[in-house]
């Protein structure tokens, strides 16, 4: 549907070449954490990505 928007905000380590290839891909989104909330119309998601 129209008007629809979608924000995000990323948090993570910073990016070490010796230890992380920049080639590395989502394994998985995990439950772990997982939260699902409504505040008025808006609705959040926190979610964690297993690299």
């Amino acid at each position: 549907p129209s008007g629809l928007e979608l924000r995000a905000e990323i948090e993570g380590d910073s990016l070490n070449l010796e230890a992380h290839s920049p080639k590395v891909e989502v394994k998985a989104v995990t439950y772990h954490q997982m939260k699902i909330w409504k505040e008025g119309d808006l609705t959040f998601v926190r979610f964690l990505l297993d690299l």
